[in-house]
């Protein structure tokens, strides 16, 4: 019986990958077509192979075929590697994304690898739906300290989010390809995939509110005996 409840909340999922790749196929062939730069269409390639990446690091985890490396962590060079990560893409369908200014933080515990995974599969389902609007908005990477841990996420001032949506969305996780498409425009497959990455390492996706934007966050606790040194 767990093995067949293992499969049921995988199925959607993959199924949401497929789609997702088929689209980014799709995008990249009508691109080349139109004789389109071929920095966007390397940045939407190379989207759909980090997002393969991160879906095949889930399902080692959930799996057990390989363990999280759960240590002290610099936060901040992890929202630098993802904010390196996703620029071509932000790039490539016309959406500003920034990293916020932080100010000091404290080491956090976390596995590093899987950490750069959620939130770059996040930023790839924000920077895509952003690219829907008429008016894109800018999205910014940022985290900051709070009494339960580092809050780090992406954030935008057009993200309609609540606690109830999220909660909806959570209940047809493991009944719908879609669970999140009521406050993210296109292929949310990305948030999928970070919630399973996060399972693996005891933690949760939940609206954060920064400044006068919102966004999926994720709280991480900090490192104890480093604020001691």
């Amino acid at each position: 019986m767990e093995s067949q409840a293992q499969d049921t909340g995988q199925y959607p999922l993959f199924i949401s990958l497929a789609e997702q790749l088929h689209l980014s196929f799709l995008q990249i062939t009508r691109l080349s077509e139109t004789a389109q730069t071929t920095e966007q269409i390397h940045a939407i390639a190379e989207a759909a192979m980090q997002l393969t990446e991160n879906y095949i690091l889930s399902v080692k985890l959930h799996s057990n075929a390989m363990q999280p490396l759960v240590e002290p962590t610099s936060l901040y060079s992890i929202l630098l590697d993802v904010s390196h990560n996703l620029q071509p893409l932000a790039s490539a369908y016309g959406v500003q994304l920034s990293l916020g200014d932080m100010g000091r933080l404290s080491p956090v515990m976390t596995d590093a690898t899987i950490m750069r995974s959620i939130l770059t599969s996040i930023g790839q389902v924000f920077i895509v739906s952003e690219s829907q609007s008429e008016e894109p908005r800018p999205l910014q990477l940022s985290a900051h300290m709070t009494k339960h841990g580092v809050v780090t996420g992406l954030y935008s001032t057009s993200a309609d989010l609540s606690k109830s949506t999220l909660r909806r969305a959570h209940v047809l996780q493991h009944k719908a390809t879609q669970p999140f498409r009521s406050f993210v425009t296109g292929p949310a497959t990305g948030v999928f995939v970070a919630e399973q990455l996060l399972e693996s390492i005891y933690a949760s996706l939940h609206v954060g509110k920064y400044h006068n934007m919102s966004g999926l966050a994720v709280t991480i606790p900090v490192c104890r005996q480093m604020q001691l040194v």
